[in-house]
């Protein structure tokens, strides 16, 4: 490959996956620094991967999330398809997990509330991912993940590319009806629990020999308890991480909002210092109560705000005492 395509001079490259090649670029019009993915050469003749690749820049410009990789440009030079998306200064979660094992709780309550709020924008517009793995999360240098690759990513409200019972995915992060090839938002929900699980305790729940083997212990297993593993874990998060795990889709959070409460709710403080500029990663849970006030706004059932938590206590307590004074009133009265 040439050192440029299209307006975008090509640097090193960052990574590679089953559609395309990834690098960094130079967008020779702006000067902006661009991660550019390219669709492979193999892969350009097939209109089903084309008709893909195109949907992933379609699908991402829809989403307005600091938590999602934005899409800046779509196109092709020649017969060489390609997607410009903002460059993170950072690494990804898989790289993470590589040199450190497990993370600390907190930070990893952050990145999985970080990713439950791409989930919830994704949600909003009927958009399943269907890859949430650590190879498609990104960490930047202040803390913020961010999820990528919508390239397998379904619509909800349209007809999916695949075929029904046809895999996509990988076999290690896939919920268990995912791997018959039925997927929606609860399936992404599964991703996120495998993902949790993994940063607790430096290990995927489900190892085998083979991916036939994996996809049969997601369908029949248990989970190994994180207690089993020796590690001792926020009941709260243990909780979140056992709920999202669970077989049936029903039983796990419905959505990523029911789940984002099930973090924030008891979060102490999950913020992530910045590594650059001395500054705080912003509060995740200011994004959690922004959508919930606008779901509010919709007619849902928003959690309770911190005046109406005090003003029930209040009313408790006011009440509490009215039933002590009744005795002494009556005899006052006698």
């Amino acid at each position: 490959m040439s050192n440029a395509v299209s307006h975008y001079s090509l640097a090193e490259k960052l990574g590679s996956g089953g559609m395309g090649t990834v690098y960094r670029a130079r967008d020779m019009r702006t000067g902006q620094t661009v991660a550019l993915k390219v669709l492979r050469s193999e892969l350009a003749e097939d209109e089903d991967y084309v008709r893909r690749f195109r949907r992933e820049a379609t699908i991402v410009k829809g989403l307005d999330s600091p938590h999602i990789v934005r899409v800046l440009d779509y196109g092709q030079d020649g017969e060489r398809h390609y997607l410009a998306m903002e460059y993170v200064e950072g690494e990804t979660l898989a790289q993470r997990l590589r040199e450190r094992g497990r993370l600390p709780t907190e930070e990893a309550r952050t990145i999985a509330t970080h990713v439950a709020l791409a989930l919830d924008a994704a949600h909003q517009k009927g958009i399943v991912h269907r890859d949430i793995k650590p190879g498609n999360i990104l960490i930047a240098s202040d803390g913020t993940a961010k999820v990528a690759d919508f390239g397998i990513a379904r619509d909800t409200g349209s007809t999916t590319i695949t075929k029904t019972g046809f895999f996509l995915g990988t076999v290690q992060y896939s919920s268990p009806e995912a791997l018959v090839g039925k997927t929606d938002i609860r399936s992404d929900i599964y991703s996120l629990g495998i993902v949790l699980y993994q940063m607790l305790s430096g290990r995927v729940p489900f190892e085998a020999e083979t991916p036939l083997a994996v996809m049969r212990m997601h369908e029949t297993a248990s989970p190994p308890s994180l207690e089993s593993l020796g590690l001792r874990v926020p009941d709260d998060l243990r909780g979140v991480a056992e709920r999202c795990l669970a077989k049936r889709p029903e039983e796990r959070y419905q959505t990523p909002g029911e789940m984002l409460l099930a973090l924030d709710a008891r979060a102490r403080a999950a913020v992530v210092a910045s590594a650059t500029e001395g500054q705080l990663a912003e509060d995740p849970r200011q994004h959690v109560r922004a959508r919930l006030a606008e779901r509010g706004s919709r007619g849902s059932s928003p959690a309770l705000t911190d005046w109406q938590f005090v003003a029930g206590w209040l009313l408790f307590i006011l009440g509490a005492l009215t039933i002590m004074a009744i005795p002494l009133l009556v005899a006052m009265l006698r």
